[in-house]
């Protein structure tokens, strides 16, 4: 396993491997996709940190595996990702544009910069309007991410727009009507 299992564009983070048989060889690495290798530091047979690399410009999952000599022998890879905290995610659309006032549907919304953070969510409804509603998200990719339709009242045609950070939600929109 990984973690953190992400960080932002232009700032390495340190990044911790959890497996096993790691081993403190002169080529010991991380490798993040098909980005540039970094060195790792063996901690122990079983933990080994290393640092995201700096040099991605558009957000990106890479699959991180730590590799003791160059091309290999290497761990299982797992994902991590790379997303410019700058600014909120843009949400592009729905899967679904429609479905029930009783909500708690799971569907897919697709945009850009969505990253697996832990305030990762959505809101139905314009800040500003009289019906605003939030809902969990799930990260599937930097473009996808799966959404729980929120319980509604009454049938409302609402905008829905996504956050990181639970705080700051992209000028990206795409609609959802409950009936």
């Amino acid at each position: 396993s990984l973690d953190p299992l992400y960080a932002p564009l232009h700032t390495p983070v340190e990044v911790t491997l959890y497996g096993d048989n790691f081993a403190p060889t002169p080529d010991f690495r991380c490798v993040f996709g098909h980005l540039e290798p970094t060195p790792a530091t063996f901690i122990s047979p079983k933990e080994a940190r290393c640092f995201s690399p700096d040099i991605v410009h558009d957000p990106y999952t890479a699959y991180v595996k730590a590799e003791l000599m160059a091309d290999g022998p290497w761990s299982n890879s797992k994902p991590f990702t790379m997303y410019d905290d700058t600014r909120p995610p843009h949400v592009k659309n729905f899967s679904k544009h429609w479905g029930s006032v009783d909500g708690g549907e799971i569907t897919d919304l697709f945009g850009d910069d969505f990253a697996p953070t832990e305030h990762l969510r959505t809101r139905f409804g314009a800040e500003d309007s009289q019906v605003v509603n939030y809902g969990p998200a799930t990260f599937v990719t930097v473009n996808h991410i799966k959404v729980e339709i929120p319980r509604y009242h009454e049938p409302a045609t609402v905008e829905v727009y996504a956050t990181n950070d639970g705080e700051e939600y992209g000028s990206g929109k795409d609609w959802y009507d409950h009936k």
